[in-house]
């Protein structure tokens, strides 16, 4: 709990002075959301194993995704951006692919979030998934929340695409 406590901790306010303040049952509401933004902005490498999609190049020299927590009032967003270390063969036909740590684009925190606020996560994701195409070939996940529900509910025939 006290890891992602910090995760919060490192968040910018989006506007003003925001209190990190919530109440036990809105942190144990919004666990998963905040388990998994913990897990993909912390400082460490990450690796990803899944079935390839047919016909699909896996030539990406970097990764962007988005992760976000509602916690009572307050949501929390934060844009990654991680390097491509290797791409592997594993059992089964699968893939892995390594990553970098994380380098965070954008995060803030902001109380009571209204649906501008929430296009501007989208339009964040964008400006920056533009910048880095021109140097790059990027995998593209976008939310990252909805990504491994994906995976977890069914076989992806296709790569994500912008949101």
């Amino acid at each position: 709990m006290r890891d992602i406590v910090e995760t919060l901790r490192s968040l910018h306010p989006l506007s003003g002075s925001v209190e990190l303040c919530s109440s036990l049952s809105d942190i144990q509401r919004g666990s998963k959301d905040l388990y998994l933004m913990h897990e993909v902005t912390g400082n460490y490498d990450m690796c990803m194993e899944f079935q390839p999609i047919p016909g699909q190049s896996y030539d990406f020299t970097k990764v962007l995704y988005y992760s976000t927590a509602d916690i009572g009032n307050l949501i929390a967003y934060a844009l990654a951006e991680r390097d491509v270390l290797s791409w592997s063969d594993v059992e089964g036909g699968r893939k892995k692919v390594d990553f970098g740590r994380p380098t965070i684009r954008e995060s803030w925190l902001v109380t009571k979030a209204d649906e501008d606020q929430r296009l501007l996560m989208i339009e964040d994701f964008e400006y920056h998934l533009a910048q880095l195409e021109k140097d790059n070939k990027i995998l593209n996940i976008g939310d990252i929340q909805v990504f491994v529900q994906n995976l977890k509910t069914k076989d992806l025939t296709e790569l994500p695409t912008r949101p």
